[in-house]
């Protein structure tokens, strides 16, 4: 069985390729897992691709020697709210709905949880019988040349006595994404390139871009960088349930309908 992305993008570029084949000619061939690479086979007419799926996303910098994706640093961040809230309801005192907000991720998180978790829950005893109360920064580091690493707690209302996660804050500068998401693509071309070396038949790619810094314009700027490019008869890159576009394709028909 594929994995639910796997199966996202399938539908997504299933949906672009019906604009060009009768859906009687468009045949999907699912690889198991121990038969892959690929993870599928499209049969459009009479061609036959092999089609891989990738993730490209970023990994940020969690500590001195390890990063982690963004989606995996909220999971981190949304557990650890949700046992402050609980850890507050068994002690009798959450009383009204808090709110608790990470200015960026913070490096080392698990040295110093269990000392944000204590300030945390202090604040919230404290306030219990408040309606409202101000920011309270409990945790602080600076970091040369970024965003302080801040934890901060206020309560915002009366009503649901919850504890809520604010942030992370993701957010790119255009300059630093342009280049950020040309490094991505490179690394993420070269790997799969290599894993798919022993397939002959003509491959591609499609891309899970769960970034989200990127437009089509910037990616499509990397072109020129892409040493892997050759590799591929076509890369596609899914953006959301609505947004895939053409990258690359050695199909000059699939390039052009985008601009139509």
């Amino acid at each position: 069985m594929k994995r639910a992305d796997e199966e996202f993008c399938k539908a997504q570029f299933d949906a672009f390729v019906k604009k060009f084949f009768a859906p009687s000619e468009v045949i999907w061939q699912e690889v198991a897992q121990q038969d892959e690479p690929p993870d599928y086979y499209l049969f459009l007419s009479n061609a036959k691709f092999a089609v891989e799926v990738t993730t490209l996303l970023e990994k940020v910098s969690v500590g001195t020697s390890s990063s982690l994706p963004h989606d995996v640093i909220s999971d981190i961040l949304q557990q650890f709210v949700d046992e402050v809230e609980t850890i507050a309801r068994a002690r009798g005192y959450l009383r009204g709905d808090y709110l608790v907000s990470f200015s960026t991720p913070i490096d080392d998180f698990a040295v110093v949880q269990d000392s944000i978790r204590g300030k945390l829950l202090e604040y919230i005893r404290r306030t219990s019988s408040l309606d409202r109360t101000p920011l309270e920064i409990v945790f602080e580091r600076t970091v040369p040349q970024q965003r302080p690493q801040q934890c901060g707690i206020q309560k915002v209302g009366s009503k649901r006595n919850r504890v809520l996660l604010g942030g992370p804050a993701w957010f790119k500068w255009e300059g630093h994404a342009a280049i950020d998401i040309c490094d991505l693509l490179n690394e993420s071309l070269d790997t799969k390139a290599d894993k798919l070396n022993a397939v002959t038949d003509p491959k591609i790619l499609l891309l899970v871009d769960v970034y989200r810094f990127a437009d089509p314009e910037m990616y499509r700027g990397c072109i020129s960088q892409l040493s892997a490019l050759s590799s591929f008869h076509t890369i596609f890159v899914v953006q959301g349930e609505r947004r895939g576009f053409v990258l690359h394709s050695q199909n000059s028909n699939w390039l052009r309908s985008q601009f139509r």
